[in-house]
């Protein structure tokens, strides 16, 4: 830190009240300035405030600091600045304590430049009917699982984490399918969403994104009513006939969901990913005349279109195929027939010839605690987490493990933390300041 009173090789602040009791051995300040019993917490956090606010030149700790800001006051707070800039990238766990110091430190996390997501506050977390975060590893795993105590948890006992969006969590309740909470687990901020009409019979898929057009964030539910006997129904064994289809969205700035018209298509109602990508949620569609669809729904217009798809792309008639986001693109992983994935990337949005094969991974059977899962697990499609910095590709094997694929060598890598739930789903998490009614 670049200040008069702070010493440049260990950070310690350099105030009378933090000096041994006693007489000063310089002379240079009376026993009464100096620490005494009388003194709290409180009292020395303010003198810390007031030390950062109004520096002390005449006594310094830092000499060259000293100077600086007494003959060249612009280029010291120019100094400042960058180390502000530089301490912003510590990690979300770091600078959220940051907010118990004073009213100050927390009036300044809703500042734009600190709320907005960054990269290097990524992190994993682990659904469970619990959560449980971990901060991004490193290439060779590694670190410890912790736990986030969602402050709504006791009306919401079992709940499911629809997606991650600039630092905020969407969960809904795996139960009863009504109640649903946008949620930052670094701030325990949150917002409950109204309760919609009840129903019986049926399925919901929901999706949470922001558009920086309109500057807002939607929630988007798709209501599947079932119009037989009450079977469950999975989407393989149904058509659209089979269902009331109606899609609802709310947004943040509202106080009530509202109609957007009937969904016309079947999604997927076993999948559980929703990609944003250029303000558009994503989703595969049921298998159909034709195979499975990409379909894409604007949160600006509210508008359900098809994703172009490319034609030499043999796995994504009918199989399933997850999508994620890589490097800011909608890409998908394509199940092959010999057990192996393909990785495709749109590299430039809706671009049908934009699509190009990036990555393959081989068929792969992950180390599982139960044997008995091993077979389940065998033709299930990877879920494609992230890129790591070195380059290999971050996947989850459906609940079961995790693991780093190394597409130069070939190799797969299972990848475990202490403290790590057995079954789980991982989401992509970047955490931030970021307050539920202030888009970044």
């Amino acid at each position: 830190m670049w200040h008069p009173n702070v010493y440049p090789t260990d950070g310690r602040v350099c105030i009378s009240i933090l000096h041994p009791p006693g007489d000063d051995p310089m002379g240079y300040e009376h026993s009464s300035e100096r620490w005494m019993p009388v003194h709290t917490v409180e009292s020395k956090i303010l003198s810390i405030i007031s030390m950062l606010s109004c520096p002390n030149d005449e006594s310094p700790a830092n000499v060259d600091a000293a100077i600086e800001w007494r003959d060249k006051r612009d280029e010291s707070k120019m100094k400042v600045v960058r180390c502000v800039r530089r301490s912003q990238e510590l990690p979300i766990t770091s600078l959220i304590q940051f907010g118990c110091v004073c009213r100050g430190w927390r009036t300044l996390s809703h500042d734009s430049h600190l709320s907005r997501p960054k990269e290097s506050n990524r992190c994993l977390v682990f659904a469970c009917d619990e959560l449980y975060f971990i901060e991004f590893p490193d290439d060779n795993g590694g670190g410890r699982v912790r736990k986030f105590h969602p402050p709504f948890c006791a009306s919401m006992p079992k709940y499911k984490v629809v997606c991650s969006c600039d630092g905020l969590l969407c969960i809904a309740d795996s139960s009863s399918k009504k109640s649903a909470y946008i949620y930052n687990p670094f701030t325990s901020n949150y917002k409950e969403l109204p309760t919609p009409e009840p129903f019986q019979n049926g399925e919901i898929i929901v999706g949470f994104g922001f558009h920086p057009i309109i500057n807002e964030y939607k929630v988007v539910k798709m209501v599947y009513r079932i119009k037989n006997d009450g079977r469950r129904l999975s989407s393989g064994a149904a058509s659209l006939g089979s269902f009331h289809c109606e899609i609802q969205v709310f947004s943040l700035g509202g106080d009530t969901w509202r109609s957007a018209g009937k969904v016309p298509y079947l999604l997927d109602l076993q999948s559980s990913e929703s990609p944003l990508v250029e303000g558009r949620l994503h989703w595969v569609a049921a298998p159909s005349f034709g195979g499975r669809k990409v379909i894409s729904f604007d949160l600006a217009d509210e508008q359900f279109r098809e994703v172009p798809k490319p034609d030499d792309i043999a796995g994504i008639g009918y199989h399933r195929y997850p999508l994620a986001v890589l490097r800011g693109c909608l890409a998908a992983a394509v199940y092959c027939r010999n057990d192996d994935s393909e990785i495709w990337v749109m590299r430039e949005y809706n671009v049908k010839e934009s699509w190009m094969k990036e990555f393959n991974i081989r068929g792969y059977t992950p180390n599982l605690e139960s044997p008995s899962l091993e077979q389940s697990y065998l033709r299930r499609p990877v879920r494609i987490i992230c890129l790591l910095k070195n380059d290999e590709i971050f996947v989850e094997y459906e609940g079961a493990t995790l693991a780093s694929y190394d597409p130069k060598s070939g190799y797969f890598k299972n990848l475990s933390f202490q403290g790590m739930p057995n079954l789980f789903r991982t989401i992509l998490h970047t955490g931030s300041f970021n307050w539920i009614d202030i888009p970044v």
